[in-house]
């Protein structure tokens, strides 16, 4: 098989209008000339039909932080607050990539961030299914996706799909570090394997993978079906530390923010709270950290962008090798993993290094320090065998980088291509 690099498009699907991703072949071609050929996105699932097989149609996608939507990396691709008709997005989208030589990785975000888009028509039963009925039902939706590519003659540009991405963080799963008694996860594991077995009948070409958003996960919860693992690695984003400890937790209030932070805000009496934030957006059900991040990264100060950048490239230069060590760390229990419950299926890490929630911030696309991190880590997971690799998150056309940093991009991706 040929080996993945991976460029998230996650809401790449969605467009209410004249989006960053609405002409398809463009960015396609543009993400070929990056080095990448592989596009991993949102499914889509759980929008094709409600749960009792009755077709959506066109979906409403509001503004997943109201006015501040378009100041979040990942969330700014579009002007929202309008319909999409996915079914044609899904096709149009693959159908590019097919055009350009590109695979496809579908996962879905519903229980993370999907729902942030979504009507509460569509939230409020979706959320009131017992597990059984989650998983099963987002198995159905995962086959009413893969029987569209299939009828359009597009299942063979798919490389894997995932019931969910980060399974391990999802409320039914565990939330990440929460682990599920034993019979607890074992039957949500069952559940899975259930969900997966129905979907190999009807598309036994393709490949299905359990993804983690941590190797630390249950081993337990793996499917022991899955056609292959894949997980998120986030080893270098604890950089912007400076910023985010103490500040980025759960609490819908507002944080004591430290002199650390502080020394990078604006004038107190400009601040965004995070009730401004909660006003912004139409319950949001799941990820209660990101609205502190929200106002956080609201409250920062242009002005100091210069100082904080010098002081997040001297923290990684002298935190390089400690980031580096927990690349190696949840790598080794990566395939740790893998080769106990899924031996001999291929691995891929699927997200990582960071994630940057501003997209003015922009000491990545800036450090040299960075890049060469990155060059490490492409070059120690092609050493392994990977079968696919994700250079970092924050790597889409809707990214500041896509442009700034398209030479590193070709740097980073070719490395991890060759002989």
């Amino acid at each position: 098989m040929e080996k993945l690099t991976i460029s998230f498009w996650i809401f790449g699907p969605f467009d209410t209008g004249n989006g960053v991703f609405h002409d398809c072949d463009a960015r396609m071609k543009e993400l070929r000339e990056r080095g990448f050929n592989c596009v991993r996105m949102e499914s889509c699932a759980g929008l094709l039909n409600a749960p009792d097989g009755t077709p959506r149609g066109d979906v409403y996608l509001r503004a997943p932080f109201g006015r501040f939507s378009s100041h979040v990396r990942q969330f700014n691709g579009d002007r929202w607050n309008g319909t999409c008709n996915v079914r044609e997005r899904l096709v149009a989208m693959v159908r590019a990539a097919k055009n350009n030589g590109v695979k496809v990785i579908l996962s879905n975000w519903y229980y993370l961030h999907t729902n942030w888009f979504t009507s509460e028509e569509i939230n409020v039963p979706l959320f009131a299914m017992p597990t059984e009925e989650k998983i099963a039902y987002f198995g159905r939706e995962l086959g009413a996706v893969l029987s569209l590519l299939r009828e359009n003659g597009l299942l063979d540009t798919v490389a894997f799909a995932e019931l969910f991405n980060e399974v391990d963080g999802l409320p039914f799963a565990g939330t990440y570090k929460a682990n599920l008694p034993y019979e607890e996860v074992t039957h949500v594991r069952g559940l899975q394997e259930k969900a997966i077995a129905a979907l190999k009948i009807d598309f036994p070409e393709v490949l299905f993978a359990f993804d983690a958003g941590t190797p630390f996960c249950q081993e337990e919860l793996i499917p022991r079906n899955a056609d292959l693992f894949s997980y998120s690695c986030y080893y270098l984003w604890a950089v912007y530390s400076l910023l985010e400890n103490e500040c980025i937790t759960a609490e819908l209030t507002d944080p004591d923010y430290p002199p650390e932070a502080r020394k990078y805000m604006k004038p107190e009496s400009e601040w965004i709270t995070v009730g401004d934030v909660l006003a912004e957006r139409a319950l949001p059900r799941t990820g209660p950290d990101w609205n502190r991040r929200c106002a956080f990264f609201e409250n920062l100060d242009p002005a100091t962008f210069p100082a904080l950048e010098k002081a997040l490239e001297e923290a990684l230069v002298q935190n390089q090798d400690k980031y580096f060590a927990h690349l190696e760390k949840d790598t080794r229990r990566a395939m740790y993993l893998r080769d106990k419950v899924l031996p001999g299926k291929p691995i891929v890490m699927t997200e990582g290094a960071t994630f940057i929630y501003s997209p003015y911030l922009l000491f990545e696309e800036h450090s040299r320090t960075f890049w060469d991190i990155i060059a490490r880590q492409m070059q120690y997971l092609k050493d392994l065998g990977f079968w696919g690799a994700i250079c970092r998150t924050n790597n889409g056309p809707e990214d500041p980088s896509w442009y700034t940093n398209a030479e590193d991009y070709r740097r980073v991706n070719a490395i991890f291509l060759s002989d």
